[in-house]
């Protein structure tokens, strides 16, 4: 996306080259118009790609953008055990504990409440997954 963006503010130079007049060069104007042509290209094909990965995301039934939607998807989670006492660490110190912990975690709907939850994978479907 980045890559895209950036490219796109040539497109306003080899959009100015296109026209065709008297006093250009037939040379300009296809270099110009191809290179334009492959921008605008460009710049559909990752318009699609995010247009796919975007529908490959989970579709959470509230964004946690609020502290409440945060707690609904955490309430009653084994994760919330492993971070308990975190908040007094310093960020090296919480991250070596946390990956001291070696455990892996998911968000889907937990089969037993059939409720969007973020929570440690169980260690049945851990050795499913190796």
């Amino acid at each position: 996306m980045v890559f895209t963006a950036f490219w796109s503010e040539f497109i306003v130079v080899t959009l100015c080259g296109v026209s065709h007049g008297p006093g250009r060069l037939p040379k300009l104007f296809y270099v110009c118009g191809i290179f334009t042509i492959v921008l605008l290209a460009l710049m559909i094909l990752v318009l699609f790609i995010m247009h796919i990965w975007k529908r490959a995301l989970p579709n959470i039934p509230r964004k946690p953008n609020s502290i409440a939607a945060v707690i609904m998807h955490v309430y009653d989670s084994k994760m919330c055990d492993d971070f308990e006492g975190t908040e007094e660490l310093t960020t090296r110190e919480r991250d070596e504990r946390i990956k001291a912990l070696n455990k892996q975690y998911y968000c889907g709907v937990r089969q037993d409440t059939q409720r969007w939850i973020v929570d440690e994978i169980p260690t049945a479907e851990k050795t499913r997954l190796a």
